[in-house]
């Protein structure tokens, strides 16, 4: 819903919120509860429908996904404060509060990868043909060297065969990377898939059993896009934005 007028003050935040949510990687909102919540703040606020904008306002929240922004997730983004992730998904759900009025429609970005990539270990084989270790760096004299390799098995799928094509492409890659004296290609564990949520664990393990064998390309999943915010109050319900 939209406020009549677009040049009121911020609305204040509603009283479910508890930005002490941010904190917790089980927290899932009560959908009914928000549902009743939102009809009374709609009628409080004298809130109007957002497909009646005049002017469009989009907000774009990259990444905010639960593996970036819990301690319990790999990639946690704990910033000098040590929480950093948490800090800005709680700034982000009050600023949502109270611009609700205003904002038009909100999207979420997922950073998500393939099964082989070239920063993942699975790309790689040595001289002879071993994949390599995971935590490493991978020099351009390794790979003029054929101490490490792109792995033959993914050359079908990324470059249609074409297996000199890809080992000039990725020494040229390294020697970008080298040639500011600042960057090394650096290898890390496989990708711990942030994307699958819970209770799909049996997929998700049967996924890389299919892929890392034969060197097959990632499943080809679509990632969900636009959501209105004053439709889906699961967004902006929670104080860990687009989970």
């Amino acid at each position: 819903m939209r406020q009549h007028n677009p040049s009121a003050t911020a609305l204040p935040l509603p009283p479910h919120h508890d930005p002490t949510n941010a904190t917790r990687w089980g927290y899932a909102p009560d959908q009914l509860r928000l549902f009743e919540q939102a009809h009374e703040w709609r009628r409080r606020h004298d809130l109007r429908p957002a497909g009646g904008d005049a002017r469009s306002i989009h907000l774009l929240l990259i990444d905010v996904q639960k593996d970036f922004c819990f301690p319990e997730g790999t990639l946690f983004v704990a910033g000098r404060a040590g929480d950093g992730a948490i800090a800005d998904n709680q700034r982000i759900a009050a600023f949502i509060y109270r611009n609700l009025g205003a904002l038009t429609q909100i999207t979420t970005t997922m950073d998500t990868h393939f099964a082989h990539q070239i920063f993942f270990p699975s790309f790689w084989v040595d001289h002879a043909g071993a994949p390599l270790s995971a935590h490493r760096e991978i020099t351009t004299a390794q790979i003029r060297s054929g101490d490490a390799r792109p792995n033959p098995a993914v050359a079908a799928w990324l470059c249609n065969g074409n297996y000199g094509w890809l080992r000039r492409q990725v020494e040229h890659y390294c020697q970008e990377l080298e040639r500011a004296g600042k960057y090394t290609l650096y290898s890390p564990t496989l990708d711990p898939d942030p994307r699958s949520p819970p209770g799909d664990g049996l997929i998700r393990r049967l996924r890389p059993k299919r892929q890392y064998p034969r060197g097959l390309a990632s499943t080809r999943e679509r990632v969900g896009g636009r959501q209105s915010v004053r439709a889906l109050w699961q967004i902006v319900g929670t104080s860990t934005v687009g989970r």
